[in-house]
């Protein structure tokens, strides 16, 4: 049953489910490859996750590419290179199955269509709100304030989350499943709870140093050690081995806390101990707004002991919008620091310390992500019949509306300032259309509360890393991008004739370098960039990399030969390796922290034919052939620089990538770059928008954990 929408209001309430994208569609064109290349790719997506597009052969007519290329798909870039004809001969043999005294070498590089990154170190610290809906009701202090279900003979507030009683029971399982979806990262866990605010609606006013910020687990743990360590701190000393926050009631703070203080703290490292190559994730959990100027509440619709101070007091009935100052015992935090921006106490916010921060700035991903986890409890439900109907209040009233909306708001703005995911209760959506994705589970009986909540399990099992893919595949660094290296008896020809295509998904690129020949110390190589200006020496998604050029063989072995000097498994197999610790490369920057990268191109082989002459008449027969001698090769008229060489080749697991398939030398891709679980910023107090639609009355039958 839909509940009815609010039309008329002065700002923007909670929105209806909205589609999860919209379709498009991209034409990308590209010709004059190689001779005539026609290339064309459409993808369409389905937003947040697009579709990848799928191989399109071209059609080419160029002898270069007679023979089917051969791709590596071992890294950021998808490498082939082929030869042809597959046959040359050195000698005047007329039984050679070849006229060709040279071949033509093609290489390609290709940017797949996403480029995933995965951090090798991540650590994670949990945030967790204690207030009385998030699953800490004590009640025993006779403080109920004007909330039927409280003051109900059950003594169970209306849409309490089981969060905390959850959180507490399965806070291994939840560190192990995130450790299980990234298996490329080496995840580590801590944790610090906070609720107080030490304001008007907080009767803990003398023990607000005390409540605003506890450290529980702040050196970090791995997967396995999380639940005890959870269960030993936080259980045992804050919750004192029951499952409520001792005093927690209607005469605390429930509609906003000091969530900015407790993430100023964590982002400053305090009672943290951030390890330095690691991505810093943050992992915030609660069911109320920050002081911030957009977010206040009004109190005077609540169920507060304090709502006859909100309704008739001199201070109005808004929550203040500004974070005081904390003593972190050595660092004290300045007051009025704001939440996705400055709001005029502070230069600061929490969005932009995510940036600053020493310990974010100097992490492995230069920044620290925010994840949201905002809960289905009466706070976020302007339709729980925990609102007091009175005052303008009640179910559905607008200033309920209102305050749940601006709760949820925030959640979803400071998710997407930082790169984090958002998850929230089902029947909202952020600005943007993102879906909520949270079931209701009640708390269920004071002493023995459900603890199975699957839905809040699949949210933690989601979490963001932050950024994981990117549109650039491949960055330059102080060397080369593409090396060709011969093997054996290749050599390139005097004359090259070689050609050099940079081709984008908005057509060619306008410069493309040609080779630089390089005659090294016991080697040859060609080398290329991308681009000539260093700022632009990167491939990016779609783009694709052609070079092509001749070779000639000067002297034996015959037979079957590698072109190219290689490294991977099949070149070993192949008969190819380095020459002189050098290979057929490419080679780039990490995503991930700038470290050099060097991909080997895969194998190419070429049969070189050396025979005696055909019989001729009697009386003219030549002298016996011989080999010809090794040859020396001048360097062709291109720019050549020395290139330093790599000593050896440097892993790129923290890189995972689409490959592409083998036997074709380009594919057309979508120009894509993906966030994780896209929010978007928006302010509550904004023009109307979307509504909220009405919940479901929420399921008071047990769930189980699965």
């Amino acid at each position: 049953m839909s509940r009815p929408s609010v039309r008329d209001q002065d700002e923007a309430v909670g929105r209806f489910r909205a589609p999860r994208g919209h379709n498009g569609t991209l034409i990308l064109a590209v010709c004059a490859v190689l001779g005539t290349l026609a290339l064309s790719a459409s993808a369409t997506f389905l937003a947040p996750t697009p579709a990848a597009a799928g191989p399109v052969v071209p059609t080419v007519a160029a002898r270069a590419l007679v023979a089917p290329a051969v791709s590596s798909g071992t890294g950021a870039l998808s490498l082939s290179i082929s030869v042809t004809p597959g046959i040359i001969c050195v000698s005047n043999n007329l039984g050679c199955p070849s006229d060709e005294r040279s071949a033509r070498v093609t290489m390609t590089a290709a940017a797949p269509a996403l480029v995933t990154v995965s951090y090798p170190a991540v650590q994670v610290v949990f945030l967790l709100e204690t207030t009385i809906y998030d699953g800490a009701y004590d009640g025993t202090g006779g403080t109920p304030g004007t909330e039927s279900c409280a003051d109900s003979s059950l003594h169970e507030p209306c849409e309490e989350s089981n969060a905390i009683p959850f959180f507490v029971t399965h806070a291994g399982d939840i560190a192990n499943s995130i450790a299980a979806v990234n298996p490329r990262s080496s995840v580590t866990f801590g944790l610090v709870d906070f609720f107080s605010t030490g304001d008007v609606y907080d009767d803990q006013l003398n023990d607000f140093q005390s409540y605003a910020y506890h450290v529980d687990v702040g050196a970090p743990v791995t997967a396995p050690q999380f639940g005890a360590a959870v269960a030993g701190s936080f259980g045992q000393n804050v919750l004192g081995g029951g499952w409520t926050y001792n005093d927690a009631d209607f005469g605390d703070n429930y509609l906003h806390s000091d969530s900015i203080t407790a993430l100023y703290g964590v982002l400053e490292g305090y009672g943290i101990n951030w390890l330095p190559n690691a991505h810093h994730v943050l992992v915030l959990i609660g069911s109320t707004a920050p002081r911030d100027p957009s977010y206040v509440q009004n109190y005077c619709v609540s169920a507060s002991e304090a709502w006859r101070y909100a309704c008739y007091g001199g201070a109005g009935p808004y929550s203040d919008g500004c974070e005081p100052a904390y003593n972190f015992g050595g660092l004290v935090s300045p007051s009025c620091i704001g939440w996705v921006s400055a709001n005029g106490g502070s230069a600061e916010s929490i969005a932009s310390l995510s940036n600053t921060a020493p310990d974010c700035a100097n992490s492995l991903g230069k920044r620290c992500t925010i994840d949201v986890i905002d809960l289905w409890t009466t706070p976020t439900d302007p339709y729980s019949s925990g609102w007091p109907s009175s005052h303008n209040g009640g179910p559905g009233g607008v200033y309920v509306i209102q305050n749940s909306q601006r709760i949820l708001t925030a959640g979803c703005d400071l998710a997407h300032a930082t790169n984090g995911s958002w998850d929230g209760p089902s029947y909202y959506s952020c600005p943007d259309g993102q879906l909520g994705d949270l079931d209701y589970v009640p708390y269920g009986p004071v002493n023995t509360p459900q603890t199975s909540n699957p839905s809040l399990f699949a949210a933690f099992r989601g979490v963001s890393f932050g950024p994981t893919v990117t549109d650039i595949a491949a960055r330059g660094g102080n060397v080369s991008m593409f090396r060709f290296v011969p093997f054996a008896n290749v050599r390139p020809a005097p004359n090259l004739h070689s050609e050099t295509t940079c081709l984008t998904a908005d057509g060619p690129l306008g410069i493309c370098p040609s080779p630089d020949y390089v005659n090294g110390s016991g080697f040859t190589s060609l080398n290329w960039n991308w681009s000539n200006n260093p700022a632009k020496n990167f491939l990016t998604t779609g783009d694709l990399w052609i070079a092509s050029f001749d070779v000639i063989a000067v002297g034996p072995p015959y037979g079957s030969i590698p072109v190219d000097a290689c490294t991977t498994a099949l070149c070993a197999a192949g008969g190819s390796g380095p020459v002189s610790s050098t290979w057929t490369a490419a080679r780039y920057l990490s995503q991930v922290d700038s470290s050099p990268l060097v991909e080997s191109f895969p194998l190419a082989i070429l049969r070189i034919v050396y025979g005696p002459e055909a019989p001729v008449p009697p009386g003219n027969a030549p002298p016996p052939a011989t080999p010809p001698p090794f040859l020396s090769i001048p360097s062709p008229a291109l720019p050549s620089a020395a290139i330093p060489t790599p000593t050896a080749a440097t892993s790129i697991a923290s890189l995972s990538v689409q490959a592409l398939g083998a036997g074709f030398l380009g594919a057309g891709f979508t120009r894509l770059a993906q966030k994780n679980k896209p929010v978007a910023v928006g302010q509550a107090n904004v023009g109307p928008g979307p509504k909220y639609r009405k919940p479901p009355p929420p399921k008071r039958m047990p769930v189980r954990f699965a």
